[in-house]
């Protein structure tokens, strides 16, 4: 049986998030590490209050109605503030989407042309069937650009991004054709990282630390009745093959080595917890699930989100702006204000309105409107404004061309390679993407199979795009100068998306030198083939031979 089903996982379901004594967990409790990435890293000491962490980060994706309906975590109530004002102020406040502008910008920049699989000389194709999974990693469609999209916004938002490469069961009998016709051929299944609820580790022969059991939420819809559906928590846990000590009928001890298991867990509403629902063994060597650390790491999966710092910034924007909210709505009612007036005349009420008139007997009797003179609106403004320049400046920062090696993400980047934080993140993306394929081909038993020099291709001239105007104006001079050829100079142009990759420089030379020849010829004057015209090969003149 597959280790993953069909369905895509989206949000984590009924998990407890909550600490536990260690004998008292289940197998739905999130491990300490898990939880400090869903909570924030200090969040035991805050006790219940959402101080970050993918929490916070998750409802900053999911725009103004997640926020809203994180009430008092992201807007706590003032001192004597009753439930309906507090209610209303909650409704009337809109979030700026400064975070999630920030991780589209840094994501999506990098899939402006799609990701390749370059091979070396020679090589038409990766083996069967290792050749089909990019144009539908997943089984649903999903090409290999669009899952490193997803994956790369995981990163940047999350600090993590996660892949399982699964395979599905192949039955007894069943020959290369079948395996074909049934696709049946590895999966890459995007793992959202807060469904990664925990993770065992363990120390092998060489002394390395890795994965012994993952556990994994994903929701399936089950269908109730002829019309009903309902959407049911799963867990999926995964174990490597291991090797442990039992003592035979002697009492000798006997090293037996274990197959790797796999377990699914259905949430039950009767009896209000998981309840085992299927089990067995896989043949894969190991954990076939991908981790890409995209932040500072702790461990081989928990790791801080490297846009933290703009998350807080877009909380402190959202809080600001709900007092600013509140603020205007008092102040830009002007309050009638009179003075006077005996109690006779107020009886007799005060009319507002046109063609109206108020009077008094009193000669000193005023009648008039009071309006705030706004200036702490004006504070309340530029401090809305202050806090959107600061994550946008923050929010910019991984685009920014470092002056020394960047900052580390993960063990596989080329950090001397890497002159920003989002070039670097590429790397570690195709890094990763890579190893999914060396999954794949352990899956198959294909372990040799990949060739030597292969590697998945991520567009990360983008850094060259964002400074054009100034590198553009540097080649034009230097071409006019006639310190750089023409051909140069168009593939520059090219590199930094001012002329499309589609021309080639050496075609595009030549049809430049093919218009100024027709111009030439155009405007009457001679050509230098026309010039030519009477000469030898030996450069004697016609002329010459004549006398």
């Amino acid at each position: 049986m597959p280790l993953s089903q069909v369905t895509r996982t989206t949000a984590v379901g009924a998990v407890s998030s909550g600490q536990q004594a260690p004998r008292e967990a289940t197998v739905d409790t999130g491990s300490p590490a898990y939880l400090r990435m869903l909570h924030g890293q200090h969040w035991l000491v805050s006790g219940t209050e959402n101080v970050g962490g993918w929490d916070l980060i998750d409802d900053l994706m999911d725009g103004t109605e997640a926020m809203r309906a994180g009430r008092t975590d992201y807007l706590p109530m003032y001192e004597q503030e009753d439930a309906i004002d507090y209610d209303k102020r909650v409704k009337a406040t809109v979030l700026h989407s400064g975070f999630q502008a920030a991780v589209e910008r840094n994501a999506i920049r990098p899939f402006a042309k799609p990701v390749e699989i370059k091979l070396p000389e020679g090589v038409e194709t990766l083996p069967e069937p290792l050749d089909r999974i990019a144009v539908n990693v997943d089984g649903e469609g999903t090409d290999m650009t669009e899952l490193a999209r997803r994956l790369m916004t995981d990163g940047v938002a999350r600090g993590l991004a996660l892949v399982l490469v699964d395979h599905p069961t192949i039955a007894d009998g069943m020959n290369a054709a079948d395996e074909e016709e049934l696709d049946l051929r590895p999966r890459f299944k995007r793992i959202m990282p807060r469904n990664l609820i925990g993770w065992k580790e363990t120390t092998n022969a060489a002394g390395d630390r890795e994965l012994a059991e993952v556990r994994i939420m994903e929701k399936r819809t089950e269908s109730v009745g002829p019309w009903g559906q309902v959407d049911v928590p799963w867990i999926r846990v995964i174990r490597a093959p291991r090797t442990i000590a039992m003592q035979d009928d002697n009492g000798d001890k006997q090293l037996q080595d274990l197959a790797g298991e796999w377990e699914l867990w259905r949430f039950s509403e009767t009896d209000g917890k998981y309840l085992l629902a299927d089990q067995g063994t896989h043949s894969f060597p190991g954990i076939p699930l991908v981790v890409m650390q995209f932040g500072e790491q702790h461990g081989l999966v928990e790791c801080v989100p490297p846009m933290l710092d703009v998350a807080h910034l877009n909380l402190a924007h959202w809080k600001s702006s709900s007092r600013q909210t509140q603020y205007i709505d008092t102040i830009r009612l002007a309050v009638l204000f009179g003075s006077g007036m005996g109690e006779d005349e107020l009886a007799n009420g005060i009319v507002i309105g046109p063609g109206r008139l108020n009077g008094s007997t009193n000669t000193d009797a005023k009648l008039a409107y009071a309006e705030h003179s706004g200036k702490g609106a004006e504070a309340g403004w530029s401090e809305l404004d202050r806090l959107e320049s600061k994550m946008a400046e923050a929010g910019s920062e991984p685009m920014r061309t470092k002056s020394g090696n960047p900052t580390a993400t993960g063990k596989a980047i080329d950090a001397a390679k890497a002159s920003t934080d989002v070039e670097a993140w590429v790397r570690l993306l195709e890094s990763g993407l890579e190893q999914c394929y060396v999954l794949a081909a352990k899956w198959r038993g294909m372990d040799d199979a990949l060739p030597e020099g292969w590697q998945i291709d991520i567009w990360s001239e983008f850094a060259l795009a964002m400074t054009k105007l100034e590198d553009l104006a540097e080649i034009r001079q230097l071409r006019q100068q006639g310190d750089l050829s023409r051909i140069t100079a168009i593939g520059e142009y090219t590199r930094r998306g001012v002329i499309s990759d589609r021309i080639d420089p050496e075609e595009e030379s030549e049809r430049v030198d093919a218009e100024m020849l027709a111009s030439a010829e155009a405007f009457g004057l001679e050509s230098d083939a026309d010039d030519d015209e009477g000469q030898d090969p030996q450069g004697e003149t016609e002329q010459d031979e004549d006398e």
